[in-house]
């Protein structure tokens, strides 16, 4: 299937659904911090240090709240544990939540909080994840891609099955998407255009376009999962 095709299925899948769709995608925001915190410290010409959080938050917390600047830089930590202890789990919930849309099964909010039972698993297989991914980034872009892309559908791996384990989740992942690396490229690539409409929204935008991404992209999974297709290495 062509990248069309996968945005006609999510579409289908996402209709009547749409509002519950970027609920879930608000909720699991919230709980793992947004994109999460960064920090810059910046000690040229003896400025004082610089702190980045998501929406102006450092701006509201130093002005208008009248923090202490060690006190944000607490909250800015804490942001980014929360986020990194989380974010396994939530990509589980997300994963049967768009899975269960998929498939014509009832798909609610309660789905985001499916993978709490498997939460060390899930632990596992997002800092595994990530860490492997930054040192193939550290070496090259292309490595850092060929990870970041194999790797692409462990969460949804583990969703379906309640005995994979994170390590294998992400193996099996990766054998899933030989050949198939640049094919979710270009899929991810095709949301380009709505990207920049939804940069424009004030975040808004963003609520119901990622769950159009997530849902192509569960398409995507079911393609490779049931369908046989010849492969051709990446």
């Amino acid at each position: 299937m062509r990248a069309y095709d996968h945005r006609a299925r999510a579409r289908a899948a996402l209709t009547g659904n749409w509002i519950i769709a970027a609920l879930v995608t608000l909720l699991a925001s919230i709980l793992t911090g947004g994109s999460g915190p960064s920090i810059e410290i910046n000690i040229q010409n003896d400025r004082p240090v610089q702190i980045t959080l998501p929406e102006e938050m450092s701006k509201f917390l130093l002005e208008v709240v009248g923090l202490a600047l060690p006190m944000v830089l607490m909250i800015a930590m804490v942001l980014l544990l929360v986020r990194l202890v989380l974010g396994g789990v939530m990509e589980l919930g997300l994963a049967r939540y768009h899975l269960n849309l998929m498939d014509g099964v009832e798909a609610e909010l309660a789905d985001l909080f499916t993978g709490f039972p498997r939460f060390l698993q899930a632990l596992i297989m997002g800092l595994v994840r990530d860490l492997l991914t930054f040192l193939g980034f550290c070496l090259l872009i292309i490595p850092g891609a060929m990870l970041h892309y194999g790797f692409a559908m462990a969460p949804k791996i583990m969703a379906e099955d309640p005995d994979c384990t994170g390590w294998e989740a992400l193996w099996r992942s990766y054998d899933l998407m030989r050949g198939h690396r640049l094919d979710l490229f270009f899929l991810e690539l095709s949301f380009l255009g709505w990207g920049i409409l939804a940069s424009f929204t004030f975040g808004i935008g963003n609520l119901f376009l990622e769950p159009y991404v997530e849902s192509a992209k569960t398409s995507f999974y079911r393609e490779l999962t049931s369908a046989s297709r010849p492969r051709v290495e990446f």
